[in-house]
């Protein structure tokens, strides 16, 4: 099976569930291509599964300028001729359909996306990563630029802070024109479907980890050993991670001997970094920035718990069941964390770490404060917790759900195949049934 995977970036380690899911179907022995639509990620740390599985061999951006709407005008000429020559005239015209692609075609952005292309956009599956991603995939279909079926990922933002900012009306037309959907929590599958997604269509399969790189340790403390607690999370109002800092302020004052590292980099630095200092918690808390898999693999191994305080932000921004605190439940941490999004459906309260509610720092110091007075529970916590990841989060066990999805959308693909991938002056304003 040939797929395309679409991005925003590549690489981006804190996308570790896209490079997971490549190395799943890759492993499964289908070719992989990763699509970049807004070019090279301008992080610094890479993800250890780019360079095992050769991933970045098979990663294709655009080659314009983001912020040159002229360059990329005076280069159009030049990408035509390429990609006529290798892919035909058909080809190279569907970059230029205005009607298909509206402002990214008289941005000259969707010339320099076909000229990425591979195999003449021909593939079984074309799987959008977010759900941002399905219009100018949906629109290179129309136009004849790509062809075969559509899947649209929901991961978190797309469905989240991205409706409150584009309306609830933003995936009318995917939700008609795409063959699946899969959401990475039940959490967010039902937010699809309040939206208008076809209830049929759309499948809950939770993101991959690599448990190669996350070995199980039960954790023991040690006689006059300082709690170490680890936060993993990108520095953003999402994370609660000024909620984090909180709590352990409190335990502080109750006179525990802790040592909170976060590993994470984002717009909230500055501010997080004043909250450490009003708090006086300069010798306790570390923000350590943006770190590999290996090395955040490294800190969970050094760590007691791991605490993942998670909000809904301002701006709508929910979380799912996020990686990191599968990667510390595989670890062998008892977790901490909070009742959002889709973290009911990965941390059963009680079972395999505690819940607190949202923006209360009192209540994460409370179920730390009950942890570390009882360490003799850390090992049932850790068993249930792995047990948890193993049989849910596996790449080979994700990617066979994946390509289950995979055959659907393509039969549902074969039988609406007269209407699709063919260029159609007036297909763009017609709604279609699903």
């Amino acid at each position: 099976m040939r797929v395309a995977l679409f991005m925003n970036q590549f690489p981006i380690a804190s996308e570790t569930f896209i490079m997971n899911t490549a190395a799943g179907l890759i492993d499964a022995g289908h070719d992989v291509d990763l699509y970049g639509l807004f070019g090279k990620s301008s992080s610094t740390v890479g993800h250890n599964l780019v360079e095992q599985r050769g991933l970045a061999s098979r990663a294709f951006l655009p080659h314009f300028s983001e912020s040159k709407v002229v360059r990329r005008w005076l280069e159009a000429p030049g990408a035509f001729a390429r990609i006529a020559q290798a892919s035909g005239i058909r080809a190279a015209t569907s970059g230029l359909n205005l009607r298909a692609h509206r402002r990214r075609g008289l941005a000259m952005r969707a010339i320099h996306e076909v000229e990425s292309f591979q195999a003449r956009g021909q593939y079984d599956a074309l799987h959008c990563q977010f759900g941002t991603l399905a219009k100018p995939v949906l629109r290179h279909r129309r136009a004849g630029g790509l062809s075969g079926p559509v899947i649209v990922h929901f991961r978190g933002y797309d469905i989240s802070s991205h409706i409150v900012k584009a309306g609830p009306h933003y995936y009318d037309q995917a939700f008609g024109e795409a063959e699946a959907f899969i959401a990475n929590s039940a959490f967010f599958r039902d937010r699809a479907i309040a939206l208008g997604c076809p209830a049929d269509k759309i499948t809950v399969v939770e993101s991959p980890i690599n448990m190669e790189i996350f070995p199980f340790a039960p954790r023991m403390l040690q006689p006059g050993q300082p709690i170490r607690i680890l936060t993993v999370g990108r520095l953003v109002e999402k994370k609660g991670i000024a909620y984090a800092i909180e709590a352990i302020g409190l335990l502080r004052a109750r006179g525990f001997s802790i040592e909170h590292r976060i590993v994470g980099e984002g717009p909230q630095r500055q501010e997080l970094e004043a909250l450490i200092g009003a708090l006086d918690l300069g010798q306790i808390v570390t923000l350590l920035g943006e770190r590999s898999q290996e090395a955040i693999a490294a800190e969970l191994a050094q760590a007691h718990l791991f605490l993942a305080p998670s909000v809904h932000a301002a701006n709508g921004a929910a979380d799912a069941a996020i990686n990191t605190i599968k990667e510390a439940m595989a670890s062998g941490l008892p977790v901490v964390s909070t009742r959002h999004g889709g973290i009911p459906e990965l941390v059963e309260h009680g079972v395999s770490g505690l819940l607190a509610p949202e923006r209360d720092a009192a209540a994460l110091a409370d179920h730390l404060h009950a942890l570390i007075r009882a360490p003799e529970s850390w090992p049932r916590f850790a068993a249930a917790g792995r047990t948890a990841v193993e049989s849910r989060f596996d790449t080979a066990f994700i990617a066979r759900k994946i390509l289950d999805i995979y055959a659907i959308a393509a039969e549902r693909y074969r039988s609406r195949s007269a209407t699709l991938g063919v260029p159609r002056w007036t297909y763009w304003m017609k709604p279609r049934s699903p």
